[in-house]
């Protein structure tokens, strides 16, 4: 079984390309020594994070992220297990959302209103989502857009 935990938080200092460039590129790092994959979401200052793996990894790896001075209101939306990991192939998938008006219209809302706990199984979907787009691409023989 794999044990997946979902949480938002707010940062408490501006993200540039590259600080977030280099936050995902050391995540990637550690995940992959903890066996932990997930998906990493950045829009307006807020984080929405799937991390998914060992229960115990997990549980480890958020505790850090909860000590994380780089962001507070950490939330936890959702903990679930599941028989398959959602993300087996992304130590930590990431995409920034600029505009949530880009987004179809279910998830752009859910941007607008924000992520709540009610909201939860969305946010689940939400991060889904971005994996399953990028399948697409990647089976068509193309990247990520």
């Amino acid at each position: 079984m794999i044990f997946q935990l979902v949480y938002s938080s707010k940062a408490t200092q501006p993200f540039w390309p590259d600080d977030l460039f280099l936050l995902v590129e050391k995540s990637r790092r550690k995940n992959e020594m903890r066996d932990i994959t997930g998906m990493l979401l950045f829009h307006e200052g807020n984080f929405l994070q799937l991390l998914e793996g060992p229960e115990r990894a997990v549980l480890s790896c958020f505790k850090l992220v909860q000590s994380d001075p780089r962001h507070t209101s950490v939330q936890v939306l959702l903990t679930q297990t599941r028989e398959q990991r959602d993300f087996p192939d992304w130590t930590m998938g990431f995409e920034k959302v600029d505009e949530a008006w880009s987004l179809p219209r279910a998830w752009a809302t859910i941007l607008e209103e924000g992520i709540t706990v009610k909201t939860a199984s969305l946010a689940h979907d939400f991060l889904l989502s971005f994996h399953n787009v990028a399948k697409q691409y990647a089976a068509q023989g193309g990247s990520r857009p």
